[in-house]
């Protein structure tokens, strides 16, 4: 009996136990849907406030974007009319001191015959005085290096433009069709620039250039020394290589539709600019990989590029000369009868005497000295040079950031306030005193023409 009832006993606790177990299972099943369920609940919620975030964080991206183009539409639009503005008043001011001037502002009869002409002339400084302001603008990032440049060019307009004393020149056609080849250039070579913003740089600079070589017998000797910059800078890998490609096809195509324009001019198939380009074409073939490498075998490349450019250009130069000189027999009898050598000698002095002769005489102060003015305001207007100088003293008591932000406002401000209190009054004066010359051979001239 005792055994039976310990054994019923055992199955009871054996029983017990396992309803236990099951129960303990049931209810653990139970517990995990539960927390599959809460788990479910939770991603869904986690997920529901993540595409919440990102809808916000995308409708305040759009929003900022938004905000962004706006701004920049209206610092565009207004640095745009800041620009016209300047120009204009430049205009105004010449056409009412040349007025006060010269003689035909008291000879209403030979006012109409000149006026168009005159006019034109202005209508073009207006132009130049558009396009240097553009340009510093676009390298300060602030039009107060515009209204700066624009201040410095016409207090110094005796050594900045010929319109003041010699109106009937071809640099006062040529040039600021130059100046606007160069804002555009500077605008092409900027690098956080859109597509649509580079497509009008480069018709821009197209246009201009094509139009400066037109208009100005010596324009490709400005253009060389403009490809020569380019050139070197490309060579030492400041300028992207593609860009640098679509200005050489900018010059290459402008010279060749002002050869045509102009009947088969040959001066220019030997200026230097068309055997710079095509030294510079030829060796950029043949050395497609001059950028690559560890650094002594890049300049060992360099100086293989530079040979190759100029022997390539002064060879074809020569060519294109021999063609058009006489025959080879005729240096050969001179050298035998000893006068070609010094004739090269005599030459190399008249040479020299004459380049100093052509530099007077062309004053290029004229062409170098307006961007100086430009080249000059910028550097005051322009943050990121305060910033560079700062890093390099290494200013501690001052975070280069916000001094440079101050000083790139407030040295501007201080020169153009200056420049305002002593140039102002110079300026009223010349436009008030009434002065004559008059030029009879001029007005026979005109006279002549009527």
């Amino acid at each position: 009996m005792t055994e039976l009832r310990c054994r019923k006993t055992e199955t009871l606790e054996g029983d017990k136990e396992e309803n236990e177990r099951q129960d303990e299972l049931t209810q653990t099943t139970h517990d995990k849907q539960q927390n599959d369920e809460g788990g479910k609940e939770e991603d869904a919620q986690h997920k529901e406030e993540g595409s919440n975030k990102n809808q916000t964080s995308v409708k305040r991206s759009k929003s900022s974007s938004t905000s962004g183009f706006l701004q920049r539409l209206v610092r565009v639009f207004f640095g745009c009319l800041a620009a016209v503005a300047c120009g204009m008043l430049h205009a105004g001011y010449l056409s009412a001191y040349h007025d006060r001037k010269f003689w035909f502002s008291t000879r209403q009869d030979f006012v109409e015959p000149i006026y168009f002409y005159i006019g034109a002339v202005f209508g073009l400084q207006v132009v130049y005085i558009t396009a240097l302001f553009v340009c510093s603008w676009v390298m300060s990032g602030t039009w107060m290096a515009g209204m700066l440049a624009v201040a410095w060019y016409v207090i110094n307009r005796t050594d900045t433009s010929k319109v003041d004393h010699d109106i009937p020149l071809r640099d006062n056609w040529a040039l600021p069709y130059f100046s606007c080849q160069v804002a555009a250039l500077t605008g092409f070579l900027s690098n956080n620039i859109s597509s649509a913003t580079e497509m009008f740089c480069y018709l821009t600079m197209s246009a201009t250039t094509f139009t400066f070589l037109l208009v100005w017998e010596h324009s490709h000797y400005v253009l060389f020394l403009q490809g020569l910059c380019l050139f070197l800078l490309d060579s030492f890998d400041l300028v992207p290589t593609r860009k640098m490609a679509d200005i050489q096809k900018v010059y290459l195509s402008s010279l060749f539709l002002v050869y045509v324009f102009q009947f088969q001019n040959a001066t220019l198939l030997s200026s230097p600019l068309l055997s710079l380009l095509i030294g510079s074409v030829l060796a950029r073939y043949f050395q497609q990989k001059m950028k690559m490498g560890p650094l002594v075998a890049r300049v060992m490349k360099l100086f293989l590029h530079f040979h190759l450019v100029f022997t390539t250009g002064i060879t074809f130069s020569y060519l294109v000369k021999s063609f058009q000189s006489p025959g080879q027999d005729l240096f050969l009898r001179l050298t035998q009868a000893s006068v070609l050598p010094f004739y090269f000698l005599v030459l190399s002095v008249c040479l020299l005497s004459t380049l100093q002769t052509i530099y007077r005489r062309l004053r290029m102060k004229y062409l170098w000295t307006p961007y100086v003015c430009m080249f000059t305001a910028f550097g005051v207007c322009s943050p990121d040079l305060w910033m560079t100088v700062f890093k390099w003293l290494k200013l501690k008591s001052i975070h280069p950031v916000v001094l440079s932000l101050i000083l790139s406002t407030a040295v501007p401000t201080i020169i153009g306030f200056s420049l305002w209190r002593e140039y102002c009054p110079r300026v009223l004066a010349e436009l008030s005193d009434l002065q004559e010359f008059y030029d009879p051979d001029t007005v026979e001239l005109v006279s002549w023409i009527r």
